[in-house]
């Protein structure tokens, strides 16, 4: 319980009071798939979600790019990496998702964050300091992972007056429903965030075009219809047959 406290308190230097709700919604969602709240098969249609880049220029369109992030921080090494060695069993809907995104002309690119204990450097972070992390930039190209650099990659979009937000105090009551959150819950929420705000617009100070964070995508049985997804009710209303949510596909 005390990391999961660390971990908070820097969530709370990163979010604000409005995006806390809706990304601690985001995670009991998850953590309720997880639990079979919703059936035994329902975390098997769920792939989390990615963000949705481009680069401030007028054609921005042409440059659009997504980036899934690892969900758990690493230890630092050279190794190749192997798609199904780290996707595991999210390998065939992460595949699927990458054709369908990859239809729609958008680069798919998978981010692992690392560090040389594997520990994540709280005390640096919550000052703002974020240079213990490593970047891993993955594009996912022909069922295989290409590593790149990620600064040479963001190098060539135009632009070093992007600018981090930051987070104020939490409204009473969200600090206390982030401790129901598992570890590995918290540490999902912070890297995805920091991939954003501390690498992208810290680190690098780049400007976006539209930003955008998808929740997550539903698949069909076959994988072959894929719905990008975004929950509107996050927390779940009760009815007589159990838990269910709202949520808005495109």
């Amino acid at each position: 319980m005390r990391d999961n406290f660390n971990l908070i308190e820097l969530l709370e230097s990163l979010w604000k009071s409005n995006k806390a709700k809706g990304l601690l919604a985001q995670g009991i969602f998850f953590e309720e798939l997880e639990k079979g709240t919703f059936g035994t098969d329902a975390l098997d249609k769920i792939l989390t979600g990615c963000w949705l880049l481009s680069p401030k220029q007028s054609d921005y369109y042409k440059f659009r790019y997504c980036f899934f992030i690892h969900p758990k921080l690493g230890k630092t090494e050279t190794k190749e990496i192997e798609p199904k060695e780290v996707l595991g069993d999210k390998f065939r809907p992460f595949f699927a998702v990458a054709e369908f995104m990859n239809s729609a002309s958008i680069g798919i690119n998978y981010v692992m964050t690392s560090t040389d204990d594997g520990q994540i450097p709280l005390d640096d972070m919550k000052t703002r300091r974020f240079q213990k992390l490593c970047w891993k930039l993955l594009s996912f190209q022909n069922g295989e992972f290409v590593q790149r650099d990620p600064f040479e990659f963001f190098e060539k979009w135009s632009g070093t007056k992007g600018r981090a937000t930051y987070g104020k105090t939490w409204d009473a009551g969200i600090k206390e429903r982030m401790q129901n959150l598992s570890g590995h819950t918290l540490e999902a929420l912070l890297l995805n965030e920091v991939f954003y705000t501390g690498f992208i617009k810290e680190t690098l100070k780049k400007p976006l075009n539209d930003p955008y964070d998808v929740d997550s995508f539903l698949l069909s049985i076959s994988q072959k219809h894929i719905l990008p997804m975004e929950i509107k009710e996050k927390f779940p209303r009760e009815a007589k047959d159990g838990k269910f949510f709202w949520i808005r596909c495109w």
